[in-house]
């Protein structure tokens, strides 16, 4: 049997064969190149393609196990399909990219080195670790290009200081994230939170103005024109005063009505325009008041009644006078 070739080009000699050279066809075809293809390195510019050599039983270019691509403008590397790790320095100033002549190849970016596996079927792949196993990546930079990886200091120095966030549910929608440095909560915005603001003076408005929540006001309003209130089509018996001014109830048989919405030490007021069937009678809780110590409203009868709810006192005395009565 002759001798052979490995798929890396070290001669495997027959036996028998190169009597008396034998050793030096081993040292300088077998050994030397097995040197090579463990730690040598293959160094040249790059500006473009480029094919490495891999001639059998003498150096080449491809059997090194580090390619250096020392300067140049970068481009693609060809190298032999045959299963092989390669680790490639890239110095060019563009990327590298490795080939078998298969549609899978491996880049290697400007500056970087990284190693890569011919799988000896036309295809070259980077070897990427994705799995740490618990291992963390130590001494990392800042970033600076969009999709740069950022450590938890980076991110930290950009959000809060070792503050523990509250949880969210539908309670905190539209409510704003406050932290003192130790704690942190959601609630809603007052003037006081807001540097360097202050009360609304003396304010003007045009055209009208819309106040969703609520709006505390200290001192006289003027008003030019009228105003509108929202009518509340009531579904229960309970009368809320937060909600609107103007409530519609129907009855048709005995009903006892409840209050809620009320602010302590604020005067509020609201209309009911109740409308009775079949000698409904509607009744009141103990905190209500009629002006003439009589309640009207156990005699209305059936129609349409308007009627005056008006405390000052945070509902502890709710006054109930009948405005109209079997109006339509």
């Amino acid at each position: 049997m002759p001798s052979a070739y490995t798929p890396l080009g070290f001669n495997k000699q027959a036996s028998g064969e190169n009597e008396n050279t034998w050793g030096e066809v081993l040292n300088d075809e077998a050994i030397e190149l097995i040197d090579t293809a463990i730690r040598g390195r293959t160094a040249f510019t790059l500006s473009g393609p480029k094919t490495l050599t891999s001639t059998n039983g003498v150096a080449n270019e491809a059997r090194s196990a580090i390619l250096h691509i020392t300067g140049g403008t970068g481009g693609t590397v060809t190298v032999p399909n045959l299963s092989k790790p390669y680790l490639v320095i890239n110095g060019a100033t563009g990327a590298v990219t490795i080939t078998a002549g298969g549609m899978t190849t491996a880049s290697v970016a400007a500056g970087e080195t990284a190693q890569v596996a011919v799988d000896g079927v036309a295809a070259v792949r980077k070897v990427i670790f994705s799995d740490f196993d618990g291992s963390k990546l130590r001494d990392v930079g800042n970033p600076s290009d969009p999709q740069d990886a950022a450590t938890k200091a980076y991110v930290d120095s950009l959000a809060f200081d070792a503050v523990d966030l509250p949880g969210q549910d539908t309670s905190t929608d539209g409510a704003a994230l406050f932290s003192d440095g130790v704690n942190a909560e959601w609630r809603g915005i007052d003037v006081d939170d807001v540097l360097g603001a202050a009360p609304i003076s003396a304010p003007s408005f045009t055209d009208g103005v819309g106040v969703a929540g609520g709006l505390d006001v200290t001192g006289v309003v003027t008003q030019t024109g009228g105003s509108v209130a929202n009518v509340d089509a009531m579904a229960a018996l309970d009368i809320d005063f937060s909600l609107a001014d103007g409530h519609t109830k129907s009855i048709s048989t005995n009903s006892a009505f409840t209050f809620s919405g009320f602010v302590a030490g604020k005067l509020q007021c609201a209309l009911l325009t109740l409308t009775i069937s079949s000698s409904a009678v509607p009744s009141w809780p103990a905190s209500v008041r009629h002006p003439t110590s009589v309640n009207p409203s156990t005699s209305l009868g059936n129609g349409k009644h308007l009627l005056g709810l008006i405390t000052s006192n945070g509902g502890t005395d709710v006054v109930l006078v009948v405005l109209a009565r079997n109006f339509s």
